[in-house]
């Protein structure tokens, strides 16, 4: 079977410029391998660094300034109300079964329960190669908002199993030592940091004066 339409009921506005969300978006594919699987894990060292509004926000440009299928999956550190991919990893549902349109844009939703005992299959690369495989035979790009790969063990085992990991900084908050760490834990899992989003930017002129510069 195949995805249906998406939908039509949007959301808040984006509250990043298109134009950056795009050339980000540009900027990852040029960082991603030829061999690597167009799956791209959106992560921070804290909480609260807007992780979630980066993931959201890029896939609801990419989808629509570009005509691209996608896919954003987010990433539950708490049990399952309702079948999402850990179901497809453990072999109780299709990926098309748990993917659905986003009330929020034009692309796809899909969660990811990493919650306790259930969430065994993230340690078995074979069946989490196995889902990812399915959806990129259904979109063209994953996106995955995944909690703090400092505080979320789920977070950190996702790394490997990706094409690429984006980690999103905190203008003024999060201190360089903090970066370091979730950079070097990102790779000595084995993952790919394709870069870093510094995000909440204060402008003290206009952002389209700083565009003139």
């Amino acid at each position: 079977s195949s995805l249906g339409p998406t939908s039509q009921v949007y959301g808040e506005p984006s509250t990043l410029p298109r134009e950056e969300l795009i050339a980000l978006y540009h900027t990852l594919r040029m960082q991603l391998p030829q061999d690597a699987p167009p799956i791209i894990e959106i992560t921070s060292s804290n909480r609260g660094e807007g992780t979630s509004t980066v993931a959201r926000d890029l896939a609801n440009a990419v989808a629509s300034t570009l005509g691209l299928r996608v896919l954003l999956v987010v990433v539950e550190s708490r049990e399952a109300t309702e079948p999402g991919l850990e179901s497809v990893a453990n072999g109780e549902a299709a990926a098309t079964d748990v993917i659905a349109p986003a009330r929020d844009g034009p692309f796809y939703r899909a969660s990811l329960s990493v919650f306790g005992a259930g969430a065994r299959f993230l340690f078995d690369s074979g069946r989490m190669e196995h889902v990812f495989a399915e959806l990129i035979e259904l979109v063209d790009i994953v996106f995955i908002d995944a909690p703090p790969i400092l505080a979320e063990v789920g977070s950190m085992v996702l790394t490997r199993c990706v094409g690429g990991v984006v980690l999103v900084v905190e203008a003024e908050r999060t201190r360089a030592p903090i970066v370091e760490q979730a950079r070097r834990a990102v790779e000595a899992n084995g993952g790919r940091l394709l870069g870093v989003v510094m995000n909440k930017r204060r402008y003290p002129i206009p952002r389209s004066i700083y565009r003139r510069l």
